[in-house]
């Protein structure tokens, strides 16, 4: 149950750049390192609400080709 509290593995290197333009520069650094993850979040929003809304329409399709397989392969790309 914990595991899903975790950061998503692609999360993490944003987030320690973020962390390490934020320590550099006091409160000027702070804010640059915020806006770097804001913008990191805005990146994936078309992402996630594109996946989100075209799971249902795919389901279907996914268990007869393999979800496990494609999702594995679109991943990896």
């Amino acid at each position: 149950m914990a595991w899903g509290f975790l950061p998503c593995p692609m999360v993490l290197l944003p987030a320690l750049g973020a962390t390490l333009i934020g320590g550099a520069g006091g409160l000027q650094g702070a804010m640059k390192g915020f806006l770097m993850m804001l913008g990191f979040g805005i990146g994936t929003l078309p992402a996630l609400a594109s996946s989100a809304y075209l799971a249902p329409a795919f389901s279907q399709q996914f268990k007869k080709v393999g979800a496990q397989w494609v999702g594995a392969i679109f991943l990896i790309v």
